[in-house]
């Protein structure tokens, strides 16, 4: 059975992004096969041995040289740039080996690096290799030598505040990439909204539903305390320490903060304020102000202890 790698980022697409959402310039549509230019298919194919991909990204740089204009042309069935095979294909995820030498040899045609077929842009595609595939089947690329293609990328002109960058990021549990991007100054300010949507999730798949506005259900509170919750929680908090270590509370988008508020607040989640406070979240009034109030109304007894 054939599973073809090049629907790895649509699978994130329908986590993140609503089909109404996308522009009318990002549907689907056909797009030109020049006979010179090889198959796109054989590189997202699993099955591809690494010769034949050895083969289609030479094909591709021959037919760049007698046609360097055409670097950004969108070919083949899905509508892809000449540049994204070199960057994602199943030799990468296979083998766990990044061709630089032929990356090299295709930036030289100068590609735009911030395009994107649906919201996989090249950082996007170069971070979702680190991901299981829907088969189960585990990547065996190292995020060292991810990162290696990222800050190449982010060298030649790549946007690394791209906004669903960091969703991929945390997708592929690229934690390094992230710390990475963090040092260039990438804008990494919807973290804690990534991490609330992260938690909302996992408590609804352990059978706690999270509800806006309401007390803290015993339920929601038992979890909160659970030793499988306590695990998840530390492990996705890297993410926000890690943010504020270059960052501050303030440089965060206001409702990606409240909902992070919210939503541990509907645990009864004290370690979390807790952090928030020790962070100067009572520097920001509004905020502070925001915590004391939503506090009361979900009732969240453990939170409610604390001096704020």
């Amino acid at each position: 059975m054939k599973i073809s790698l090049r629907f790895l980022p649509l699978a994130l697409l329908f986590l993140f992004v609503p089909l109404f959402a996308l522009e009318q310039d990002e549907a689907i549509k056909a797009c030109e096969q020049p006979k010179s230019a090889p198959d796109f298919r054989i590189f997202y194919d699993e099955n591809s041995t690494s010769e034949q991909i050895d083969a289609g990204l030479d094909q591709i740089l021959d037919f760049l040289r007698q046609n360097p204009h055409r670097i950004n042309d969108e070919l083949g069935e899905y509508c892809d740039r000449l540049f994204t095979p070199f960057i994602f294909n199943a030799k990468m995820y296979n083998t766990g080996k990044i061709d630089f030498e032929r990356i090299e040899k295709a930036l030289k045609f100068k590609p735009d690096l911030n395009y994107k077929t649906l919201i996989a842009s090249p950082i996007c595609n170069s971070t979702l290799l680190l991901m299981p595939l829907p088969s189960g089947q585990k990547s065996n690329l190292s995020e060292a030598d991810v990162i290696r293609l990222v800050k190449l990328l982010v060298r030649h002109g790549a946007d690394a505040n791209d906004k669903f960058i960091l969703s991929c990021i945390y997708s592929a549990d690229g934690f390094g990439i992230f710390k990475e991007l963090l040092s260039m100054n990438a804008d990494m300010s919807e973290t804690p909204w990534q991490i609330a949507l992260d938690m909302r999730s996992f408590a609804h798949e352990n059978g706690a539903t999270l509800k806006f506005g309401e007390a803290v259900n015993l339920k929601a509170a038992q979890f909160g305390k659970s030793v499988k919750f306590r695990e998840f929680y530390r492990e996705k908090m890297r993410y926000f320490e890690e943010f504020l270590k270059f960052k501050s509370l303030k440089e965060i988008n206001k409702g990606g903060l409240r909902f992070f508020i919210e939503t541990n607040l509907a645990l009864d989640n004290a370690e979390s304020v807790k952090f928030l406070l020790e962070n100067g979240l009572c520097e920001l009034a509004d905020e502070c102000e925001f915590l004391r109030k939503k506090a009361k109304i979900y009732e969240a007894a453990e939170i409610l202890k604390l001096k704020f």
